[in-house]
């Protein structure tokens, strides 16, 4: 029985350590509300920090606060994502931004 142990042990201290690092690397990304913020504003943010937290109010559902976590350049993805465009609204309209993607398809526009 003290055999699996000593293999599930050194398991769970990993995952807990894996875990608070990805929790550590969205802490420290800045959060923007672009409800206000024009498209400039916006890529001048992503690029001046690296990648950051964009919150806006959803078109659709009145009251639903939507986010995401958007990049200025593929660096900022890990080893297993790469650089996806998408389209975000912004005060002055449309615009195009960087996210990191795992999957073959393109996100949906966050619109």
């Amino acid at each position: 029985m003290k055999q699996p142990m000593r293999f599930v042990l050194p398991l769970l201290i990993l995952t807990q350590v894996a875990s608070g690092a990805i929790a550590s690397h969205a802490a420290d990304l800045k959060r923007y509300d672009i409800t206000k913020m024009t498209c400039d504003q916006t890529r001048a943010a992503l690029q001046s920090s690296g990648g950051a937290i964009l919150r806006w109010r959803s078109t659709n559902i009145k009251g639903l606060l939507r986010y995401g976590t958007y990049i200025d350049s593929d660096r900022s993805c890990s080893a297993r994502q790469f650089k996806v465009r998408t389209t975000i609204k912004t005060s002055d309209g449309p615009c195009r931004v960087a996210m990191c993607n795992q999957n073959t398809r393109p996100p949906r526009p966050a619109m």
